[in-house]
């Protein structure tokens, strides 16, 4: 059991890891494209949801992977 617990916190930790870069991207992007503002402006208001977005995301991610190595 402890094998498991190691490898979903391994694969959440990953997904994390890979989802808050993309997820910020993502948002700066969205901001830039969408908004009245420069890359920096655009930058700093997707910090936050960004941040959020790859973390929850990136997570989920991370459990999914680890439920479908177990089977």
């Amino acid at each position: 059991m402890a094998d498991a617990s190691d490898s979903m916190g391994h694969n959440v930790t990953r997904g994390i890891l890979f989802g808050i870069p993309v997820g910020l991207v993502l948002m700066t992007i969205l901001f830039w494209a969408q908004g009245d503002m420069d890359l920096l402006g655009a930058l700093g208001a997707a910090l936050l949801p960004g941040t959020l977005f790859g973390v929850f995301g990136g997570g989920f991610a991370g459990v999914a992977i680890s439920m479908s190595k177990e089977h």
